[in-house]
């Protein structure tokens, strides 16, 4: 009793902890996932660590302010040995007196100001810092970027997958109900039992078949899900269709497109990753030349043999100090030579990634644009064929309703009509990927 009454409120638990989410468009998942999706956020806190970096660094060349207070106590005020013989003359030369210098207790409080006036490697540094947080800009809409083309295939899979259910169910209720008319036939007694059973097993497959499209569209939502950074247990309910999409499917302006490298997402991060690179360098280099501080301290210091310190008559004795400091590398055994040469190869290696990078865009585009030429071309076919093998089915049923047909040839119609749906279904899909690709492949991030 009281197991079922646990399960009882763990199943109301999970219904009332699932939610519905409406989903009209792509653009709307593609939003939903800039919103909920892990990956997404981590590269917006990389972006705001950036920008705090960048501060830290700029707070660096700002003025230091440091306040200090100390208290001594000296429980044996320090012993120091004088000749006797120096205050009496007569006294013998080897004679030494024990004499205390200093005060058992004090106290001082002072401030200190530091401001940095030149270290190239500082404004260098500043710079530096400005690109990182560029760059984390740049990584976070590749981020952005990944997420949405994402985002873009596991929705077109949604909405093929329920496209071919939705055919697939126009079918089977076709083939149900062109089933009870033959088995109403037979009963009959006007058709012998094997064309009963050839419909029955048609209607069986088709049954199957249907079976397992609900299923590929239980987890393409899951996958829907995941990249949008939905919780699994969510349902949601897309009021779109594949076919919205054709129009923008169609265009061949992807197709026509110049390549423009300074349009790629990844060629402008390694591109910032390169001038980061070089400021490295170049802070290496400053750091050779002298740097210039300026310093002020002031503080107030009290002497006591009691702890009066805060009495009102109390005297405290100022000092006040200000100065340059000047710093002047003159030997550092060419260490920093050594490091302004791992920083100079690390330059030529994003040289060369940069190289690498055009060619692979240029193939990628290649590729992709062969591809989208390829997945028109067998749309286009098969949009002729479904058109024909339905029209052929049609003819096949009302034969077959007439008399002058088979329930073979219905197998066979129907058969041949199924596989056509499908392999239109897959080439519409298709054509959607390619698209999708191809308009990466260019840097239209308009998925």
């Amino acid at each position: 009793m009281i197991r079922a009454i646990l399960l009882s409120l763990l199943f109301i638990n999970a219904l009332w902890a699932q939610e519905t989410i409406e989903i009209s468009s792509l653009k709307q998942a593609q939003d939903f996932a800039l919103e909920n999706n892990v990956q997404v956020k981590n590269a917006q806190y990389d972006e705001e660590i950036a920008k705090k970096k960048t501060w830290e660094t700029t707070t660096i060349g700002l003025p230091q302010i440091n306040g200090e207070a100390s208290y001594n106590n000296q429980l044996d005020v320090p012993t120091q040995v004088i000749p006797a013989n120096a205050f009496d003359p007569m006294a013998p030369a080897d004679l030494f007196i024990p004499v205390q210098f200093g005060i058992e207790q004090s106290m001082s409080a002072g401030i200190t100001i530091s401001q940095l006036l030149f270290d190239g490697s500082y404004f260098v540094g500043l710079q530096a810092a400005k690109e990182y947080a560029e760059l984390s800009r740049k990584q976070s809409d590749r981020t952005k970027i990944d997420v949405r083309y994402a985002v873009t295939k596991a929705y077109y899979t949604v909405l093929s997958a329920r496209k071919n259910q939705k055919i697939m169910q126009g079918t089977l209720e076709n083939m149900r109900k062109t089933y009870s008319e033959v088995k109403a036939t037979y009963e009959q007694g006007f058709i012998e039992s094997i064309e009963k059973d050839r419909m029955e097993l048609t209607l069986n497959l088709l049954e199957d078949q249907y079976i397992q499209v609900k299923r590929q569209i239980q987890i393409a939502e899951a996958l829907l899900k995941f990249q949008i950074g939905f919780n699994l247990s969510d349902s949601i309910v897309i009021a779109d269709s594949i076919q919205n999409y054709l129009p923008k499917l169609l265009s061949e302006e992807a197709a026509t497109k110049k390549i423009d490298y300074a349009s790629n997402i990844e060629y402008q991060a390694l591109e910032q990753g390169l001038r980061l690179q070089e400021l490295d360098m170049k802070r290496y280099k400053m750091q050779q030349y002298p740097s210039l501080a300026g310093f002020f301290t002031h503080s107030q210091n009290a002497f006591s043999n009691d702890f009066d310190f805060f009495e009102s008559d109390k005297p405290y004795y100022p000092t006040t100090i200000w100065g340059l400091k000047l710093n002047v590398p003159i030997l550092n055994s060419l260490g920093q030579r050594a490091k302004i040469m791992q920083s100079k190869y690390e330059v030529e290696k994003i040289m060369n990634q940069q190289k690498q990078l055009e060619t692979k865009i240029d193939f990628d585009y290649l590729n992709s644009r062969l591809e989208f030429k390829s997945a028109k071309e067998r749309f286009g076919t098969q949009e002729k064929n479904l058109k024909l093998a339905k029209k052929i089915y049609d003819t096949t049923i009302i034969k077959h309703k007439e008399g002058v047909g088979s329930s073979l040839e219905v197998s066979d119609a129907q058969t041949k009509f199924l596989e056509t749906q499908s392999t239109y279904t897959n080439a519409l899909y298709q054509l959607l990927i390619t698209k999708t690709d191809l308009d990466k492949a260019v840097g239209n991030y308009d998925f």
